[in-house]
């Protein structure tokens, strides 16, 4: 027909991609108002326009980038069995590879690095240590070194001893004994909630209930609905519920502040 290429190219493409940004507001409308209705948390957009423009801008790529894959598999394949295959496998592998099909709870690895982990912040070589306000992590070793993060600790209402013993003043017991029961509810294990240390790692193949992400999940989604408090995915939020004593102390320190 004697069409130039840029416009046989764009022919291709910007069908696809008006397709594609059209599942993109389906899905944030179904994270929205749809997955409410089923008992998880609704899907928070961002609430400033520039935000906004960085999400499109995001979804833009991700779709160009699509789009791009299937225009790449198209000039590569010979005949549709070839594209099936090429583009199926392809699909599988990197999503596998980017971890996006791949469930976290299938995740050994990322289990046991967890728990090491928590094992490291909150055994032996951790104290919680909360101020009138909030808990900090305080590093202590047999050793321990004059570093300014120590001695802001030990000029604080909570003294760093060389012991392994955490020091911490008296928590809200009610709450935590209501966390503990929570715990166990949640998460689905069959102990008694007073069985559950106040310190001891929660998370990790070490720790006593070995919990990992799913129950990290359903944990924080019953925190959201008895308390109203919502955790965000974060290193704070894996802090926060390593163990019942940190859970204790932010609540407690949340709920203080809406009073």
């Amino acid at each position: 027909m004697g069409l130039p290429f840029r416009l046989i190219l764009a022919g291709k493409l910007l069908p696809f991609f008006v397709v594609n940004q059209i599942q993109a507001v389906m899905m944030v409308l179904v994270g929205i108002f749809l997955v409410p209705l089923f008992g998880s948390e609704a899907l928070e957009m961002p609430a400033s326009l520039p935000l906004l423009v960085n999400w499109w801008a995001v979804s833009a790529a991700v779709s160009l980038a699509a789009v791009a894959w299937a225009l790449l598999i198209a000039s590569i394949a010979q005949t549709s069995e070839q594209a099936t295959i090429v583009g199926g496998v392809g699909n599988v592998l990197m999503g596998a590879i980017g971890g996006i099909m791949v469930p976290q709870i299938c995740h050994a690895g990322h289990h046991a690095e967890t728990g090491r982990a928590l094992a490291d912040g909150l055994g032996a070589g951790r104290l919680s240590c909360r101020d009138a306000a909030s808990w900090q992590l305080c590093r202590h070793s047999a050793q321990p070194r004059p570093t300014a993060r120590l001695r802001g600790a030990l000029a604080g209402p909570c003294h760093l001893a060389q012991s392994p013993r955490p020091c911490r003043p008296l928590m809200n017991e009610t709450l935590c004994s209501e966390l503990k029961a929570l715990i166990v509810e949640a998460c689905d294990r069959d102990c008694d909630p007073a069985s559950i240390g106040d310190d001891e790692a929660l998370f990790g193949p070490e720790a006593p209930l070995q919990l990992d992400s799913l129950d990290a999940l359903q944990l924080s989604m019953a925190i959201k609905k008895k308390y109203g408090l919502r955790l965000a995915d974060s290193k704070e939020t894996r802090r926060i519920l390593s163990s019942v004593a940190n859970m204790t102390g932010h609540l407690d320190a949340w709920l203080a502040q809406r009073r």
